[in-house]
């Protein structure tokens, strides 16, 4: 499978990292088995993102997302959150809606078993492997934030819509290594709701389908015992 090494002039940037207790490469299977069963993959974020994809999208109707690992180790709470939240709805200007069938979007709570008052998600496809179809690397210094007075992106950014600004000795650079690529897809952007903690054995379950070698209908089994469909 040839690799697509080209960095779009503005795009999604967000890096990934171990989150909700779940080890990174396990998201990244879970999130394979996701598109697989939809063809949509429900990407978690923890910031509102609504306002400057709509900008970009004014350039780019479909933008395109590439994610990278994130260097720096998980911190102690995406590593042992002490509770996992499932988020069964999304806001929308009719109303909250149930997320698709095929979907599960979780997040660490509180130490305290108190779930995040808000959660987010990049609605994301793409027609290859996301486990395969990375490819190139984006130097950090290089990308600058979409509707935010042309500020650089900060190296404490985890997600941000951006512009691609070359500059050529300006400082050292960051080279990000882009794992994944996909595109925003209707409803591009979801703010979350409705978070329910998942028991212990619901989290097993969860993390067990995570595993490699686990197949659609794997997945699919999962997301009607988890959603209760």
């Amino acid at each position: 499978m040839s690799r697509n090494n080209s960095i779009p002039d503005q795009f999604v940037f967000s890096k990934m990292q171990t989150d909700a207790g779940e080890h990174i490469n396990a998201i990244r299977n879970r999130k394979e088995l996701e598109r697989m069963a939809g063809g949509t993959f429900w990407w978690g974020i923890g910031e509102s993102k609504g306002q400057v994809i709509e900008t970009l999208r004014r350039a780019k109707p479909h933008p395109e997302v590439l994610f990278s690992l994130m260097p720096s180790r998980p911190s102690a709470q995406s590593r042992e959150p002490g509770e996992v939240f499932v988020w069964e709805s999304f806001r929308t200007p009719q109303g909250e809606l149930p997320l698709p069938a095929h979907v599960i979007v979780i997040s660490g709570g509180t130490r305290t078993g108190t779930p995040k008052a808000r959660y987010h998600a990049l609605v994301c496809a793409s027609p290859l492997p996301i486990l395969e179809n990375g490819g190139g690397t984006v130097d950090a210094t290089q990308l600058i934030n979409i509707g935010d007075s042309g500020r650089p992106l900060g190296s404490s950014q985890v997600t941000a819509a951006v512009r691609y600004s070359p500059k050529i000795g300006a400082v050292a650079p960051r080279p990000y290594r882009i794992a994944a690529r996909a595109t925003l897809e209707p409803p591009y952007f979801a703010d979350l709701a409705n978070p329910r903690k998942l028991s212990g054995a619901e989290l097993r379950l969860l993390y067990d389908v995570g595993r490699e070698g686990k197949s659609v209908e794997d997945w699919v089994a999962v997301t009607r015992q988890l959603r209760g469909l």
